[in-house]
């Protein structure tokens, strides 16, 4: 299955990114066919980066946190913030055409209910903009329950020419518009790897 590792940086941990970039590299190079997306979050105008994301392929959660724990920005430290769980990828081609949106979110404590009802809307929603779903799907506690009823959460990662698209897309979108969720990050996203 594939698990989402949405990291997000201590703050003050430039220096520390940059001085760890390559061994960092050299890691996922080492798993380059089982990363099925990575890169850096970063600021609205994508001159600082803020954190990552890792989709990996792996047999369960057991497995990839064994493999972030090793990774050497997670080892040296640089996340102050780490969600983990298995995501399944749904729609989107993951070619990039504009600029990259992650919106991590994860379901409120009425988001169940909701999702059911809403879910053909949100569906039609994002059949409507096939040109600017990059990866969207739904996340999972574990390998082992990922049924409809299992779902916890949802990656939209966007491609749109400018934020400010993007986040009225998002507002617009049937889950976020009927409170599905009850805590979304919002960062601009650069895809650094690809595996098929």
């Amino acid at each position: 299955m594939l698990f989402a590792c949405f990291l997000i940086d201590k703050p003050g941990m430039v220096e520390k990114r940059d001085e760890l970039l390559q061994i960092h590299r050299d890691y996922l190079g080492e798993s380059k066919d089982k990363i099925y997306l990575a890169g850096p979050l970063m600021n609205d105008t994508e001159t600082k980066k803020l954190g990552s994301l890792y989709v990996i392929e792996q047999p369960d959660r057991a497995a990839t946190d064994a493999w972030l724990a090793e990774e050497p920005f997670t080892k040296n430290g640089l996340f102050g913030s780490q969600h983990v769980y298995g995501w399944k990828h749904l729609k989107g081609d993951r070619d990039r055409k504009h600029r990259l949106c992650l919106y991590f979110h994860l379901d409120g404590p009425k988001g169940p209910d909701k999702r059911a009802l809403m879910s053909e809307q949100h569906v039609d929603y994002l059949l409507a903009f096939p040109d600017n779903l990059f990866a969207v799907g739904p996340l999972f506690h574990d390998s082992d329950k990922t049924e409809f009823e299992d779902r916890i959460g949802s990656i939209f990662i966007v491609d749109f020419p400018e934020r400010a698209h993007a986040d009225e897309w998002r507002a617009q979108e049937p889950y976020t518009r009927n409170e599905v969720y009850d805590r979304c990050w919002g960062y601009m996203y650069d895809n650094l790897w690809r595996s098929d």
